[in-house]
């Protein structure tokens, strides 16, 4: 289970793919998998825009985690509102 990119790793990633650098090459400067920078570039670029831009990508990203974190945190409410509508 590896952690997604971080900001300066998306920006490694745009610079690079505009300079035509294959996946692979781009995980071995980064320091990554090429599975992770490939999931990257699926998960977070837009799906008209033949483009990766590392700005839109830490958008999308955080609004992806925030939805997650929403939904954690209102499954742990759930045994505490049980118990006190049960009261």
């Amino acid at each position: 289970n590896q952690i997604s990119p971080i900001f300066y790793e998306r920006e490694i990633i745009e610079f690079r793919l505009k300079y035509k650098q294959s996946i692979r090459d781009i995980a071995k400067y980064i320091g990554r998998n090429h599975s992770v920078i490939s999931r990257e570039l699926k998960r977070n670029k837009l799906p008209r825009q033949k483009q990766y831009i590392a700005k839109i990508a830490q958008e999308l990203a955080d609004k992806k985690k925030a939805k997650r974190k929403r939904r954690k945190k209102l499954e742990k409410m759930v045994p505490q509102l049980l118990k006190s509508l049960l009261k």
